[in-house]
């Protein structure tokens, strides 16, 4: 029996807590998950791609099921290199989906064989992200709603650098 791998793409800056539900919620219905970390050169990112991967790996290190990754590649790309038929993606609101939506469909004209997963966001983190997680830490406000004690503890230390 094929063995099922799940792929969840982000730049994750920082990943919240809403990440870490979808990854979790993957993590039970595949039986690995790839939670890459890609990066966009026309991204302005309040954390270095080692500081994310650092954040996602120690939010991530209780699930045995998940291996952390990162790339510049297009994700159907990624997938495909990778043998990974299944993104997964939380969505939020509608715009969310739209957008989804839409990266499917220009995704699908590259790589049809890779199908892309919705999972509907729970109520308390339908206000979670990544951008209003780097408005409290810009303030110095409290993120606790919003990120894991392992990402508070990193994003803590490194204002300390």
């Amino acid at each position: 029996m094929e063995n099922k791998t799940a792929l969840i793409t982000g730049s994750f800056d920082p990943p919240t807590l809403g990440h870490l539900d979808v990854i979790k919620r993957a993590s039970s219905l595949f039986d690995e998950v790839t939670v890459c970390l890609f990066r966009n050169s026309d991204k302005k990112y309040m954390f270095s791609e080692d500081v994310r991967f650092r954040m996602l790996r120690e939010m991530c290190k209780d699930i045995p099921n998940v291996k952390i990754d990162s790339s510049d590649k297009p994700v159907v790309i990624y997938a495909k290199e990778n043998s990974i038929k299944f993104v997964v993606k939380g969505v939020r609101n509608s715009s969310d989906f739209d957008y989804e939506k839409f990266l499917h469909q220009l995704g699908n004209d590259i790589n049809p064989d890779v199908e892309t997963l919705l999972l509907i966001s729970k109520p308390e983190y339908e206000r979670v992200s990544s951008s209003a997680a780097r408005e409290l830490i810009r303030y110095s406000l409290d993120t606790s709603k919003y990120l894991s004690p392992e990402v508070i503890d990193i994003v803590e230390s490194s204002k300390n650098k």
